[in-house]
């Protein structure tokens, strides 16, 4: 609860600033140039820049993957039920349980990490670029190496491969909007962001 606290009073205590919460992350986990520009994009899709969104309506498909996750040896119980982690959430609507382990199996984070660390803006932004890594290893990312395949990779691990699906072409929608409303321009290639999240 006490976190829950803090987090909320140095949201407030941001607005009040004039300061949006995406770039106080940003600034926090040391991510600048156009890889800020595609994650406070990323931000404004999925929660609109609140670190505090929460989206139940993923949490079957999150439940789900944390027990697959948990099934498989991944994830283990560190006294959580599964339930823990039934929502996506944060700056970026992440999957608690997916980045959780990716981030522990890549940079050796806690396992353990409380699921909530998505709703904190620059554990987020470090989660967000450990999980972005995962995508860039993928074959169908590195067919086409593009700021779009790295934005469908977040939506789901097979978009990059399939860019002309409905899903795709709704998420690259999803992505054109993201950019005009925050005033952003992508140009080039992404840098690899396992370098980005072990810059910290």
């Amino acid at each position: 609860m006490f976190g829950q606290l803090s987090i909320i009073a140095a949201a407030l205590a941001l607005c009040l600033r004039g300061e949006a919460p995406v770039d106080v992350a940003l600034e926090a986990a040391g991510v600048h140039g156009e890889l800020a520009v595609f994650l406070r994009a990323k931000a404004y899709v999925e929660a609109r820049g609140n670190p505090l969104a929460r989206n139940d309506g993923d949490g079957r498909a999150a439940v789900r993957a944390a027990a697959r996750l948990r099934s498989g040896g991944r994830l283990p119980d560190c006294g959580r039920p599964i339930e823990e982690y039934g929502y996506s959430g944060g700056l970026f609507g992440l999957i608690p349980a997916l980045v959780i382990v990716v981030s522990a199996e890549t940079t050796g984070s806690d396992i353990c990490e409380d699921p909530r660390a998505v709703f904190d803006g620059a554990r987020a932004t470090e989660l967000a670029l450990t999980y972005g890594a995962t995508i860039q290893r993928r074959k169908s990312y590195r067919q086409s190496p593009t700021w779009e395949s790295l934005w469908l990779g977040f939506r789901s691990p097979s978009l990059p491969g399939n860019p002309g699906s409905s899903k795709a072409v709704i998420s690259l929608s999803n992505m054109s909007k993201g950019l005009r409303r925050t005033g952003g321009h992508l140009r080039g290639t992404p840098p690899p962001l396992l370098e980005e999240a072990l810059h910290e």
